[in-house]
């Protein structure tokens, strides 16, 4: 079976909970099966450190191009009011 690529792109005001909870899913499913099922990378739109909704900041590389390599791309936006 191969792994499936997640792009994990974050938003500034970005719920953490929801985030933390799709990577920890992630992870936990890939220490159960004890095999690589899926991977992921946490993107931003300009590559640099994006801060949640709780001031946390979270850092990612540069979503570049449509050519990403991703099989699902996961966004993760919240509001900054």
């Amino acid at each position: 079976m191969s792994t499936v690529r997640y792009g994990l792109f974050i938003m500034p005001g970005f719920d953490l909970v929801s985030f933390s909870v799709c990577c920890e899913s992630l992870r936990l499913s890939n220490e159960v099966a004890q095999e690589g099922l899926y991977s992921w990378e946490v993107v931003t739109g300009s590559g640099q450190a994006v801060e949640s909704a709780s001031r946390i900041a979270v850092a990612g590389r540069a979503l570049a191009g449509e050519s990403t390599g991703y099989d699902r791309l996961l966004i993760f936006a919240g509001s900054q009011g």
